[in-house]
């Protein structure tokens, strides 16, 4: 039971899920989509979700241990509201806590777009994808859980990564690095 991956992809209109056999063998066991019904409620989202996952539930014969989900928007780390969703009913929310207690298991979640990226980078057929986005084969986020900041993982000898040095990405202890702001500056 524990080795089956568990997803959904809350958009807008669908609401989308997925089980996969397991992280070795990402055989799609079965994949379900529902309307989001986003302008009946939060409350009805949430029960959509839950809905959504009974569904799955049934057809793999078992209940997930935990699930991942991607949201457009992004939660607010001081907060723990979601913030900037095109899903006006789960703004200003506490939307991760809220599943989190419906469900009863613990709730993975983060924006879908860095949800694509962190799986392409490691289950799908691009083998990079922009390091401002995956540094390390980690999701990067900023002060307000948003990606697009570019941390480097640094080397004894405090360079960027080889991986990413083809990618621009400025030397740990830049300039910029020390004043906080971004740097155009190369790994040599």
């Amino acid at each position: 039971m524990a080795n089956k991956l568990w997803g959904i992809d809350l958009g807008g209109t669908k609401i989308e899920g997925i089980v996969l056999e397991s992280r070795d063998n990402p055989k799609t066991l079965v994949r379900t989509r529902i309307d989001t019904e986003s302008d009946k409620g939060y409350e009805h989202v949430l029960n959509n979700i839950k809905r959504l996952i009974d569904m799955l539930a049934d057809e793999v014969g078992e209940q997930p241990e935990i699930i991942g989900m991607g949201t457009p928007g992004t939660i607010d780390p001081p907060t723990g509201l979601l913030k900037n969703s095109n899903s006006q009913a789960i703004n200003k929310k506490p939307f991760k806590a809220d599943l989190e207690e419906l469900l009863g298991i613990p709730v993975l979640m983060a924006n879908d777009a860095n949800c694509f990226a962190l799986a392409e980078t490691r289950m799908g057929i691009v083998p990079e994808v922009d390091p401002n986005v995956t540094i390390c084969g980690h999701v990067t986020r900023n002060l307000i859980g948003a990606a697009g900041t570019a941390p480097i993982c640094p080397t004894p000898r405090g360079r960027a990564s080889p991986a990413s040095s083809s990618r621009n990405i400025p030397k740990v202890g830049g300039p910029a690095h020390r004043s906080g702001g971004a740097s155009t500056s190369t790994p040599s």
